[in-house]
């Protein structure tokens, strides 16, 4: 009788049986192993997903060296089929990231194209109904054309819909091949309606066309079009500009100078610089702006609450792959940036523009007197 018993539990250790491994008593991964597997064989198995400083737990709770791990299998420490590990240094964070499943694309989202290995989707183009206007974070993004704008607003939508480096996809709000997009640019002011997700409110980006060389007057007529018309209140004015830009150049001058005057004083705690393509250096565009005596910002910066511009480095946004380590870096950092950009924007308190507004129309008539007066 007991050689039959015998027999049988050298079966049983011998089978392959689903065992769960459980990291600081949150769950890691599970696989099918041999209940007689020595731990030593095992963490060498699964070495790319168990930390290197992990200890296995034995059955009365104590931690077994690294040293002694080919003295036990995995049937003499499990328990309902899980064994239990500790780590000093891995975070629980990093772990529930890593378990949580692969997103799926939204309804509605349009396919547009594959590049180095990530299906592109367009996300819908929607229209928020009055409550969600109201709810809405309400952002206007202004800057010079060849600034990194598009990629900046198409890494966003990603971060706000959680995409993580593994997915297989990724979203654009701006499909720059598109015709009217040919040139990076648009022609006229956009709205791209963002639903809620992830508990974020819904949020609204006003997108400006991009200014070059010239003064850009037709963008500062579209934008106090766009306020009498379509704008009652603002969350955030965000400025894009390259980190590595050593000065303002004069149509940066301008426009800002007119943005800064146009949206008046109760707006000036709103305003924010997004500074893109950057490498972990100082930006040298932050000194630029500080000592630029002719900037109506530099008025404006001791309201503002710190920081008063937040770095982007999208580089890793729109790449793939496992075996891509600085892709993922680059991507990670990203992610990072847009979180504490986007705590930043809903911390906001939307600031009215009706007294925007009556200067705008008092310019207007003044300007229009000015004209009459010039062509007597």
């Amino acid at each position: 009788m007991s050689c039959i018993i015998q027999f049988q539990f050298i079966i049983i250790k011998m089978r392959k049986i689903t065992v769960k491994f459980y990291l600081n008593n949150t769950a890691l991964f599970q696989k099918k192993v041999n209940a007689s597997e020595k731990l030593s064989v095992i963490h060498e198995l699964y070495k790319s997903k168990i930390p290197s400083d992990a200890k296995f737990i034995s059955s009365d709770g104590c931690e077994i060296e690294t040293s002694d791990e080919s003295d036990f299998s995995i049937s003499e420490i499990m328990s309902d089929v899980i064994v239990h590990m500790n780590s000093n240094t891995y975070q629980i964070q990093y772990i529930t990231q890593k378990i949580v499943k692969k997103n799926i694309q939204i309804q509605g989202s349009k396919l547009i194209g594959n590049k180095k290995g990530l299906d592109l989707y367009l996300y819908p183009e929607k229209k928020f109904t009055h409550e969600q206007v109201k709810k809405a974070i309400k952002i206007m993004v202004i800057a010079e054309v060849g600034s990194g704008k598009t990629t900046l607003l198409n890494s966003f939508i990603n971060y706000l819909l959680g995409i993580k480096f593994e997915d297989n996809f990724r979203y654009k709000i701006i499909d720059e091949d598109l015709e009217p997009f040919r040139n990076n640019q648009i022609s006229e002011i956009k709205t791209y309606y963002i639903e809620e997700h992830n508990g974020y409110p819904p949020i609204m980006i006003i997108n400006t066309p991009g200014f070059g060389d010239t003064m850009g007057t037709n963008i500062v007529n579209q934008i106090r079009n766009f306020i009498i018309e379509s704008l009652s209140e603002i969350n955030a004015i965000c400025f894009v500009c390259k980190s590595h830009n050593r000065r303002i150049s004069i149509s940066q001058k301008y426009i800002y100078n007119t943005i800064f005057n146009l949206f008046g004083d109760n707006v000036k705690e709103n305003f924010i610089f997004l500074l893109t393509f950057c490498d972990g250096m100082q930006p040298l565009v932050v000194e630029a702006l500080k000592s630029n005596n002719e900037l109506a910002f530099n008025e404006i910066i001791p309201y503002i609450e710190s920081p008063w511009y937040y770095q982007f480095n999208n580089s890793g946004m729109f790449e793939s792959g496992d075996n891509n380590p600085f892709a993922h870096t680059f991507f990670d950092l990203g992610i990072k940036s847009f979180e504490e950009f986007t705590k930043r924007i809903i911390k906001l308190k939307p600031k009215s523009l009706d007294k925007s507004r009556e200067v705008i129309k008092e310019r207007e008539a003044l300007e229009k007197k000015e004209n009459c007066f010039i062509s007597i």
